[in-house]
C-alpha cells in the first residue's frame, strides 16, 4: 500500500507544489489568485484520495463485520438502481435490471450500497453514450450472485487482472475523472462479506460478485 501511495501520489503532490510556487512568485494579483485557487483544487483532490484509501483500509480491516445484520439485498439493489436510472438516461445510457425477489444476506447495508454505486459509477464514466448497463441479482447453488455488466468497449485481457488493485486505470480511462480506487473498494467490500469478485470476460465489461 505504501508503495502504491508513494508512486501514484507523487505526480499530484508535485503539481500542488508547483501551483504554490507559482503563487509565491507571481506579482499580478489576479494570476496569483488563480494559482492559489488551482492549488486549493489540487489539495481537495488529494484529500479525497486519502479519504478513499482510509475507507478501503477500514473495510479491509474487517471491522465492519462487527456490525453485520440481515440485509434485504433485493431492496438495496432495487433502490440503488432506481436512484441511478435518471442520471444514466440523461448521459445516454440504458439501465436494465433483473432483480430476484426476497434475497437476504448478512452484511453492512451501507457498504453494499457503496459497492453497487461504485460499479454503476464506473460503467457511467467509462462507457460511451448508447451503452446498455445490466444489473443482475440472482440466487445460485452457492449463494447469491450480483453482476453489473455493460456492452461498452471493455478492457484488454492484459489489463483485467490488475483492475481491483489500488490506482489501477486502463489507458483509455486516464482522460476521465477518477483515481482508480473505485474497484479496489468494491473488492474490499466483497472480501469483507466473504465473497468473491471477478472481472467478466469480454465482450463489454463487467464485475461478477458471489456471496
Amino acid at each position: 500500500v505504501s508503495s502504491d501511495v508513494a508512486h501514484d501520489l507523487r505526480t499530484p503532490l508535485t503539481r500542488l507544489q508547483n501551483r504554490l510556487d507559482e503563487a509565491l512568485h507571481e506579482h499580478d494579483a489576479v494570476l496569483q489568485r488563480e494559482a492559489i485557487e488551482a492549488a486549493a483544487g489540487e489539495a481537495g483532490e488529494l484529500l479525497e484520495v486519502f479519504s478513499a484509501l482510509l475507507r478501503i483500509a477500514e473495510v479491509e480491516g474487517m471491522a465492519a463485520r462487527a456490525h453485520f445484520q440481515t440485509v434485504d439485498l433485493t431492496a438495496v439493489v432495487a433502490d440503488v438502481a432506481e436512484a441511478f436510472r435518471p442520471s444514466m438516461e440523461s448521459s445516454g445510457h440504458q439501465l436494465v435490471t433483473s432483480i430476484a425477489p426476497a434475497l437476504t444476506m448478512r452484511g453492512d447495508r451501507r457498504l453494499l450500497q457503496q459497492m453497487l454505486t461504485n460499479l454503476l459509477d464506473n460503467a457511467a464514466q467509462h462507457t460511451p453514450q448508447g451503452t446498455t448497463v445490466h444489473i443482475v441479482l440472482e440466487s445460485t447453488h452457492n449463494g447469491i450472485s450480483l453482476a453489473v455488466t455493460d456492452d461498452g468497449p471493455g478492457v484488454s485481457e492484459n489489463e483485467a487482472p490488475d483492475l481491483f488493485n489500488r490506482f489501477a486505470r486502463v489507458d483509455r480511462s486516464r482522460s476521465t475523472p477518477g483515481h482508480g480506487l473505485g474497484l479496489a473498494m468494491v473488492a474490499a467490500i466483497v472480501a469483507a462479506h466473504s465473497g468473491i469478485a471477478t472481472i467478466a470476460p469480454r465482450p463489454g465489461f463487467g464485475v461478477h460478485t458471489e456471496f
